[in-house]
Order: structure tokens, then sequence, then C-alpha cells
């Protein structure tokens, strides 16, 4: 304890340095950063700040949106001219750049309109931008530094984990718990606060204990599942902390989420990888296993019903149908004791999946008929009031895990000889499902639709699902050339059970493969020209105009 009461301290002398300022600015302007990484320190000092003072302190908090500094901060006051103005926020401003560079541009404005003390609180990060990118109204200001307590470090680190953990427990398999769910996404005060203390700690070189430790990785992975490798290595660095010859149970549940995490992981890796996706669902399926075999370790048979669905998803894609038997079957009794009608509904699909490699056809029928029917079942209550997150689910189920539920019925009905009722099922998949979920389910729809349309003699048809199935596999990657036709744009996946990963829009492969990317980019710039009011595209057919537009 000998080490903490020096920063106490420290943080009472820097309140009473940043309120003597304050105090000796008044009826001019000056510019102050109260340097702090905390955003619940930076509460308290504020709230001390105005309780200690008798001085009219007006505080701001500034919206992520924001374009300018200057002008938000005037059209804010209005006409009020506080005795002294603190500023909070800049950290979780989205154009922070362009926000800082426009302040400089501006300092003047500051000095001739603010005839009052400006407290501008800042992080680590934002200080560094604002001296390179705000030199001159840097070279104003003074700096107050403020630094975090390391038992009020540690506390922070144990309550956000304890709430993210109980948050990924509660959402298990299923729709990806996003970076906002758990306020952790780009910006945001908490994982603002969460990296600066990871930072501090290693400045500090304090030891955290392993769980602890182990689970600020995870959080950083988390935060950082847009970024695949940086996600990867924060996922493996904490995988290789969570080891432990006597674990407490919640150190394995915990386990059990990393595990979890980096199965979904290598999910994601697959879909975005299609020529590794055999190999990377198999390292999914083994996290996920393990994932499983760890929540039975702690005895949480009620986690192992909220996971299990994952680990038959992978090995569906594997085609290891024998395993996913017997996970489908163990699934259908959890889902039972533990009920969830949209989970017993997948775990029915995965059976059906097994009876149609079997090839036990009325088996099939009448197992995929079960998975619908358990999703039809579920209803909203207009009535009352029906959250996001509720409507969310219900469009992810029905958009993609009901095309599953019709294509496996469909393919059955074609085996029975019911071409009439198979038809009508894939045209009914085809509507309702979403081919940016899964493009591979969406491919195989259009497929067994073409297939049947063609043994109907609806040649026509046929050949226009033919086209749209090849123009789907160029736009996903799945296909590199899709001969004569137009080229479309790349798509990029977004199915909800996966993390957002950043992708950046890009034109057709086959377009800058043929050297046509700086005619694109000359058509746009000459569209830019308000002296261009006509541009003619033209050459012979098939060369590929309709493509480049």
């Amino acid at each position: 304890m000998s080490y903490l009461q020096p920063l106490a301290t420290d943080n009472e002398n820097s309140l009473q340095e940043l309120a003597w300022a304050i105090a000796t600015s008044q009826e001019e302007f000056s510019l102050i950063l109260a340097l702090c990484n905390g955003a619940s320190l930076r509460r308290r000092l504020v709230q001390s700040l105005q309780a200690s003072s008798d001085l009219k302190i007006r505080e701001i908090v500034l919206d992520k949106s924001i374009k300018t500094f200057f002008q938000t901060i005037q059209n804010l006051l209005g006409s009020e001219h506080p005795q002294a103005l603190v500023v909070s926020g800049l950290e979780s401003v989205s154009k922070l750049e362009q926000v800082l560079s426009g302040a400089n541009q501006v300092r003047e404005e500051f000095r001739k309109n603010f005839h009052f003390p400006l407290v501008l609180w800042v992080t680590d990060d934002v200080l560094h931008k604002l001296m390179r990118l705000a030199p001159d109204l840097y070279s104003w200001s003074t700096i107050v530094e403020f630094a975090i307590a390391t038992d009020d470090l540690i506390d922070f680190i144990q309550q956000t984990a304890d709430e993210v953990f109980e948050k990924v427990l509660a959402a298990g398999a299923g729709r990806y718990l996003e970076s906002t769910v758990l306020n952790l996404q780009v910006g945001s005060p908490r994982r603002v606060e969460l990296e600066s203390a990871w930072h501090d700690l290693q400045n500090r070189r304090l030891n955290l204990n392993p769980e602890l430790e182990a689970s600020l990785e995870f959080m950083l992975g988390r935060a950082n599942s847009s970024s695949l490798e940086l996600s990867r290595q924060y996922y493996e660095r904490s995988l290789a902390i969570f080891v432990n010859d006597s674990p407490s149970p919640r150190f394995l549940e915990r386990r059990a989420c990393l595990l979890y995490s980096l199965g979904l992981w290598w999910r994601t890796y697959a879909v975005l990888h299609h020529p590794e996706q055999d190999s990377a669902t198999g390292c999914a399926k083994d996290y996920f296993q393990e994932c499983i075999e760890v929540f039975e370790q702690a005895n949480r048979q009620d986690l192992v019903a909220k996971f299990i669905n994952a680990l038959g998803s992978a090995l569906q894609n594997l085609h290891q149908w024998k395993e996913l038997e017997a996970v489908a079957n163990k699934a259908i009794v959890l889902h039972q004791t533990y009920p969830n009608q949209f989970k017993l509904a997948r775990a029915y699909s995965f059976l059906a999946e097994v009876l149609i490699a079997k090839s036990a056809w009325n088996e099939a029928k009448q197992t995929a008929q079960q998975a619908l029917s358990l999703l039809d079942s579920v209803q909203i209550d207009t009535s009352e009031p029906v959250s996001e997150e509720m409507k969310a689910d219900l469009d992810w189920e029905r958009s993609y895990h009901r095309g599953w539920y019709l294509f496996a019925l469909a393919r059955s009905q074609s085996a029975l000889n019911q071409p009439e009722a198979a038809l009508q099922t894939l045209e009914t998949a085809k509507a309702e499902t979403k081919a940016q979920y899964d493009p591979e389910l969406y491919i195989q729809i259009l497929a067994e639709l073409r297939s049947n349309y063609f043994q109907k003699g609806e040649y026509r048809t046929a050949f226009h699902l033919k086209q749209e199935q090849r123009s789907l596999e160029q736009q996903y990657g799945f296909r590199a050339f899709i001969g004569a036709g137009r080229l479309q744009a790349q798509q990029t996946i977004n199915n909800p059970a996966l993390p957002s990963v950043e992708q950046q829009a890009t034109v057709a492969t086959e377009i800058a493969a043929s050297g046509r990317q700086q005619d694109i980019n000359r058509l746009i710039e000459r569209m830019g020209q308000h002296d261009r009011k006509l541009t003619i595209i033209h050459g012979q057919s098939g060369v590929g105009k309709s493509s480049l537009l």
C-alpha cells in the first residue's frame, strides 16, 4: 500500500494546481490540458473541482460525431459566459484528426471569443495527436497530469472483465456480440481506459494475477475483433496464461469463453479465405470442441447448451456426419432441458443434414419440417415493447437458419419424387434467405433450384438461375472469371454470427487484373470536372462497357 498513497497525493496536488490555474486566468483565455487516461477518475476530479471552487465552471461533453471544435463549443455556449469551461470527450470523437487540424487553423478565434480559461481533458493518445496536428494551439497550453491509483486501475480491469464475461456467457453461440454491446468499440471511453490501463501496468511494471491478466488480453482481443491478426495475437496470449492445474469454476468458464472466441476467429478466417476453408474450419471445430469440454469440466451444462451449436455448425461444414449426429442428439436433449426454440430448431437441422447424408429421405423430411415448425412457432407479442435485440435475432433466424431448414426439406422432397413441392420450397428459400449472410448456402439453393427447373424442362429459367449463381460466385470470390456476362463489384460477407472485419469495398478483381482500374480512375476524375457535361463510352460488344460502369 505504500506505493498507492503517493499517487493519491499527487492527484490532490494536481487538482489544486488546476484550480489555481483557473482562478488566475479569469477574464482572459488560457488553455489548460488536463491529462488523465481514466474516465471514472476524470469524472470524480471534475466533481471535486466544481465542489471546491466558488467559480461558475461549465462542463461540456463532446459528441463523437462533431466535425469542428471551436464552432461546436461556441454553438453550445451561445450567449453564456462561464468563468471557466471544462471540455471532455475528445478521445471518443470519430474524426479527431480533422477536428484538431481545424482547431489549429482557427486558434486566434479562441482568444478573441473565449475570455475564460478552457480546461481540455486529454488522454495520452489525444495529447500526442494534439502536439502533431495542432502545434500552434498546443504551444499556448499548460499541462496538468493526473495518474490513476494502482488499486483503482486493478479494480477497473476486474469490474470490466466481470461485465464483459457475463455478457459473453449470457449471449452464448448466436449472433456475434459486437464491441458496441460490450462498450469496447473504437473511441469509447471504456476502450480508451482499458488500453491505457494496459499501458500503465506495463510502465509501472506491475503483474496481475494470471486470471485477471488473461481476462485483460481477452478483452483487448474482443475490442480489436475488426482486425483479425491483432485480435488473434491477444487471444493467443490470453490462452497461454489461462493454464492452471486446479482452476476455479470461474477460471474454467472464462477459459471456455476464450476457446469459443478463438473458434469464432478461425470460422471467420475460413469465410474470408476460401482456399483455406477446410483447414481453418477444422481449427474452429477443435476450439469449439475444447470449449464444450471445459464447460463440462466446470459442470455447467446450461452453458454447454448455449455454445454447443457452434460445434455442430463446424461439423456440418466439414461434412463429419458421424460426429455431427452425436452432437445433434446431445444438443436436442440440452435444448429441451434448457428451453430455447431457436437453438432446438438448429439442432434438428443438424440431424436433418445427417439423415440426408444417409439417404434417409423420409426421416430427413420430417426432421427438417420439425425444425421449421419450431422456428415458425416463435411469435412476437406486438402488444408489448419488443427489444431491438429480439427483432435482430428473429430476422437472423428467418433470413439465415430458416434457409438451411428449407434447403434440407427441398432436397428431401426432390429425392422422394415430389418435384413441385421441392420447387416451391426452394423458391421460398431463395426469397427469404439473405445472400450476404452465407453466400455458399444461397449459391447451393440456386444450384438446386436450377437443377430442378432443368429436369422439369424449363431451360430458360434454369439458364437465368445459372447466370445468377455464377455472378454471385464471382462477387464473393468463389469463381475467378464468369465468362460472358456483366462483372459486379466484390461483395463482403456480413453474417451476424461472425465479427465485422475491416474490409474495403473493391471493384471486381477481373477489372483490376485486366488493367481497367486506370480507366475507372479516369472516368471518376472526368465525372468530377464541371466542364465535362457528357461522357460517352463506346466499343464493340463484349469489350466490358457494362462491367466498367
